[in-house]
């Protein structure tokens, strides 16, 4: 009976429109708008009732010292700014030093990924070779470049140097300045990252004069205090 009965095609429900005798009403009211409108006013019926049973109920000889910060302005109810206390502030800088540090991470991993797509960035400083001679006066007539015959511009390299006789008869290939964006980029990020290090270092000490202890201003200039040490009881 049931199969029979949802077989049957029924007219799909429809609300009507507005008239158009009635038009300059404006749109007419359906049965969704009704319940979110009846809903709406029956949430703000029951705040008001929770109000005024508290007012009702409330005690008399009950206070609280934001009654002496707050007042009505122009039928508003306004409250007074609290001056920041040193709790407050103290928070605020932890949560800018903790901002900043972020950052300064964020621009170390930058710099790490960039160096190690770049060359000769972290390169070393190149190894000492040590001559030894008998007299001082040979060590003043003493010319490195001779002494290894090689070109003087590859006195400081690391490594095996390329005597004269090799170096002519290289072919020296072309420098290929295609990473000359990659290095500028690198440069700006060291530069960044210096500046953001030296805002948390700003931070940090102004974190650090708000707490408690002996100290003394070294250098005024410089802004460079000295902590006293303390014994804790």
């Amino acid at each position: 009976m049931s199969t029979w009965k949802n077989a049957i095609p029924k007219r799909k429900y429809r609300e009507r429109s507005q008239p158009s005798r009635r038009k300059h009403l404006g749109m007419l009211e359906k049965h969704q708008d009704y319940k979110l409108r009846a809903k709406d006013y029956h949430e703000k019926e029951d705040k008001l009732n929770i109000l005024r049973d508290k007012a009702y109920f409330r005690n008399p000889d009950e206070f609280y010292f934001k009654m002496i910060k707050s007042g009505f302005h122009n039928g508003k109810h306004l409250q007074d700014e609290e001056e920041d206390e040193p709790e407050l502030l103290k928070k605020q800088k932890t949560q800018d030093s903790n901002l900043m540090n972020m950052k300064v991470q964020a621009k170390q991993s930058t710099h790490e990924q960039l160096k190690s797509q770049l060359h000769l960035v972290d390169a070393e400083k190149p190894n000492t070779h040590m001559i030894f001679v008998k007299t001082s006066e040979e060590a003043k007539a003493l010319q490195p470049a001779e002494y290894f015959n090689t070109d003087s511009a590859l006195l400081d390299r690391k490594g095996n140097r390329l005597t004269k006789e090799q170096l002519e008869s290289m072919e020296i290939p072309e420098i290929n300045n295609d990473n000359e964006e990659g290095y500028n980029k690198f440069n700006t990020i060291l530069e960044e990252e210096e500046i953001l290090k030296d805002k948390l270092h700003k931070i940090e000490k102004k974190k650090e004069l708000m707490k408690k202890g002996k100290r003394k201003l070294v250098d005024e200039d410089g802004q460079v205090y000295k902590w006293f040490w303390e014994r804790k009881r």
